[in-house]
């Protein structure tokens, strides 16, 4: 079977596998090749078939020159087949038919000439039964059909050639004889049909070099239709359709389509190989294509996107250049075959769609396994044809190549290599010497890493800017982290990205780490190492050199429509009197943002570099996936180990920290993955202890080994909700509060993190250690638990001082409901007033509190 690709194209997948059946039966013979003493010149090859009786006689006749001088030569031919006379230049001789090879006398000299023809008979079901036939007859809605497939090495099991893909025949005539009605497409141009009683002789001419295994046929009684492609001298090709009668109609749709492929690559690889015969399609029961010169072979399978799709029609017609013009000499080079047709793909969809298609079809044939694209065992079933080495990778080779050396060398390469190699074969190292030549560039490294290697380079990518008298100097660092494989020596763009736009730089990169420097007159927005993916590799960012000499960055993770989230920001509870600058995850709030905040300097995603401009990130969150996904994106790691420090307060600390930040922090995850907290005890002087309300539900808790305790949980003797992690020697800290940072009193908050920051985190921040020196400010609501509810919900509030507090619930229209406080006299601190409403229906309500110079209100839905 095919080695499965991450997500192989259907067509690539089915074509891998009808030649892989085709491999798996000739591995039940010897792969010896036939005829080393000469070099055949012509065939004439005449089958007459008869589908009823599901036999055939043929007749093949063979001109040869020799290169030797040989008593005797051979052919291949299997024993399917029964072999009645063999003649030598028209007189009847003996012969040894025996391990596939026929051998019979010549008795020729070097550059002497001969004529060999041989009759046979046998089955039109010519092949293994178990594993597959080079030439099948089957049904079609109730019909015969006959086609064959021969790649790699099928044509010996139904005519008897010299078959091997380095001696081309200069030219073939093929008769096939079928019953009347059936129509016998093939190879070349149709020279002639003569109409017996109850049979028609077709006749195809080949007048080009032709390969043994791109010799076919395909019989049925089948609808035709024809189209045209015109070049620019106005020479025209016949494009000829052979289909089942049901599929005349829906066939036509992507096949019209066909002679602007034709176009496209004649223009990209020069002129059509064949445009003195023609180009067509003929239907078979077959999986994917086989490109038979000038008549390809299409299995009758509906593809997504058209009766046959745009893909697959590509696929085929590329291989009339790379296949069929140019054959691999080898199958272990069967990549110049199939890794070629594949990349036609993407040069179809490039012409057709534009630029991002042609990207996006190279994204598909990604493949990040191992293996290599050379064929190291030929007898192996599925390694000639593996879809994701063969067909995938293989055209990745020259996705890069163009990348190197530009469109007009790339194209010109391929221009060259063909008329080098025209209508003959050619190994890898073939076209390696032609790219070589037409670039002027030395690619033993590159074809060496990328076809007779394995894998593909793992690059970690940082850059630091510094500002010199003249500009800037951009410092890009890359160092190359694969272990499967070596080193991949590769020129690599780099994109900078400043107010004016962008410009790409080349850098040479070969190293395990190199760090290249690039002068700068304007300040870079971004830096992306081969942002059109030019490359086949994996791409990890990193921190190299941050500057940390910006302060305190605040992300904000903390939807606004929480409560208590407003009122905490407008009290500065999560960094006090620092200085900061803010980020903010999420949109801003359709009322503003509170006085207490600086303006954000951005959205959403946050830059990969940004973080490394702060000396602290105190980041904001409710463990939800959203602000998660945004995390776990950013380079906490070299962050930390650069000495970065890190201020986490939310919920579900196990979801933020992944195995290597976790260890290094030297973290072990207490009891539960999620727990509720409502007290937090401080461990140090100098802490306030803190309480929540009910919601401060699915806190990680930590079962604290290494670093320093903040505050401890009554849950466990050991258990650390807080705490100051791998506070290393050159290294930078990690502070996790398990908190919904908006469930505590804001006061309180303030001062921890006023005091955190100052005492372990090394910022510049006054803390304000008497708690009754704290700014008054009044009353907070700091949750309305539960909301929606029934039967009851509950109010917790803070007050700031003692106070008296008025407490009403109102309905829509502005009336009261229902009065739960008036004028009490409440002490400083957390309070809890609860209403359980009777006799009204259920809706939307608002209770509203009140103080001296202060109310805040909160809605309430009730559920009846």
């Amino acid at each position: 079977a095919v080695v499965a690709a991450q997500n192989p194209k259907t067509h690539h997948r089915e074509e891998a596998e009808t030649k892989i059946t085709a491999l798996k039966r000739a591995q039940m013979r010897s792969h010896i090749v036939s005829g080393q003493n000469y070099d055949a010149l012509y065939y004439m090859l005449d089958l007459d078939v008869d589908p009823a009786a599901g036999n055939m006689e043929g007749r093949v006749a063979m001109t040869a020159r020799m290169l030797e001088n040989a008593d005797s030569a051979d052919v291949n031919f299997s024993d399917y087949m029964t072999l009645d006379s063999v003649r030598v230049n028209g007189i009847k001789t003996g012969f040894v038919h025996r391990d596939k090879i026929i051998r019979f006398p010549v008795n020729a000299l070097m550059n002497d000439t001969f004529r060999v023809t041989f009759r046979y008979h046998g089955p039109t079901t010519a092949g293994d039964a178990v594993f597959g036939y080079a030439l099948e007859q089957s049904t079609y809605n109730g019909k015969p059909i006959i086609w064959s497939l021969s790649e790699p090495y099928g044509a010996r099991d139904w005519w008897p050639c010299k078959d091997s893909n380095q001696d081309k025949a200069d030219s073939m005539d093929i008769y096939y004889t079928v019953p009347r009605g059936m129509v016998a497409a093939s190879n070349g141009w149709l020279k002639d049909t003569l109409n017996y009683e109850d049979k028609t002789r077709w006749h195809w001419r080949v007048n080009y070099p032709i390969a043994t295994y791109l010799v076919s046929i395909a019989a049925y009684e089948y609808s035709t239709y024809r189209d045209w492609y015109v070049n620019a001298e106005k020479d025209s090709l016949p494009i000829d359709f052979f289909v089942a009668p049901d599929h005349l109609e829906n066939s036509r749709e992507n096949f019209y389509k066909t002679k602007n492929m034709i176009a496209v690559f004649s223009d990209r690889y020069g002129e059509y190989p064949f445009m003195n015969e023609k180009y067509g399609h003929a239907e078979a029961p077959i999986g994917g294509g086989m490109e038979h010169q000038t008549c390809t072979t299409l299995g009758s399978i509906n593809y997504s996107g058209g009766f046959y799709s745009e893909g697959l029609i590509s696929h085929e017609l590329g291989h009339q250049w790379w296949g069929d013009w140019v054959t691999c000499a080898s199958f272990h080079d069967i990549w110049l075959n199939e890794g070629f047709a594949t990349y036609s793909e993407a040069l179809w969809r490039e012409a057709n769609e534009g630029e991002d298609a042609y990207h996006d079809e190279m994204k598909s044939n990604a493949y990040f396994g191992g293996g290599t694209i050379y064929v190291p065992d030929t007898t192996d079933v599925g390694r000639i044809f593996n879809g994701n080495l063969s067909y995938a990778k293989a055209s990745w080779v020259l996705h890069m190549l163009r990348g190197m050396v530009g469109d007009s060398v790339f194209f010109n390469i391929l221009k060259t290599y063909g008329q080098t190699y025209a209508y003959r074969s050619a190994f890898t190292r073939d076209f390696q010497r032609v790219a070589e030549q037409v670039s002027g560039l030395n690619l033993e490294a590159f074809f060496q890493q990328w076809i007779y290697g394995s894998y593909y380079p793992e690059y970690r990518f940082g850059y630091t800017v510094r500002e010199n008298g003249n500009g800037y100097t951009l410092l890009v660092n890359i160092e190359q982290a694969q272990t499967q494989t070596g080193l991949f020596n590769m020129p690599l763009t780099i994109r900078v990205t400043d107010a004016n736009g962008f410009t790409d730089y080349t850098v040479h990169d070969s190293l395990a780490v190199q760090t290249f420097e690039i002068p700068l007159t304007e300040k870079p927005v971004s830096v992306a190492l081969d942002p059109d993916n030019w490359v086949l590799k994996k791409v990890v960012e990193k921190l190299f050199e941050p500057a940390l000499d910006k302060g305190i960055l605040l992300v904000n993770g903390l939807d606004w429509s929480l409560d208590g989230v407003k009122e905490a920001y407008d009290r500065k509870a999560f960094w006090g009197n620092a200085d900061i600058t803010f980020w903010d995850l999420y949109e801003a709030p359709a009322e503003g943002y509170p006085d207490s905040l600086p303006s954000p300097i951005g959205h959403g995603e946050i830059p990969f570099a940004l973080i490394g401009d702060y000396s602290t990130v105190i980041w904001l969150g409710n463990g939800d996936d959203f602000e998660r996904n945004i995390w776990d994106a950013l380079p906490w790691m070299d962050y930390v180990q650069q000495k970065g420090r890190i201020f986490l307060i939310s919920r579900k600390g196990f979801n933020y920290f992944n195995n290597e930040l976790t260890d290094w922090g030297g973290i072990e995850w207490a009891g539960r993955k999620y727990q509720t907290v409502t007290r937090y005890d401080a461990k140090i002087p100098g802490l306030w202890p803190m309480r929540t309300n009910a919601e401060n539900t699915s806190v990680s808790l930590v079962d604290t080994l290494d670093g320093q305790i903040l505050f401890n949980s009554t849950i466990g003797s050991n258990i650390s909700i807080s705490g100051l992690y791998s506070s290393r020697e050159d290294q930078g800290r990690l502070i996790y509060w398990g908190m919904a940072p908006y469930t505590v009193n804001s006061d309180t908050l303030r001062h921890n993190v006023e005091y955190v920051l100052s005492h372990h985190l090394d910022e510049k921040v006054t803390v304000l250690d008497d708690p009754d020196t704290a700014i008054p400010r009044g009353l907070s609501v700091t949750a309305v638990y539960p909301n929606p509810f029934n039967p009851t919900v509950h109010i917790s509030f803070d007050l700031e001082k003692n106070m008296s507090v008025t407490a009403r619930v109102y309905d829509v229209t502005g009336k009261v409901i229902a009065t739960l406080m008036r004028q009490k006299k409440l002490s400083r601190g957390r309070h809890k007033l609860s209403w359980h409403p009777e006799h009204i229906s259920g809706g939307i309500y608002f209770i509203r509190l009140t103080a001296p110079a202060q109310e805040v209100t909160r809605k309430l839905i009730y559920i009846k």
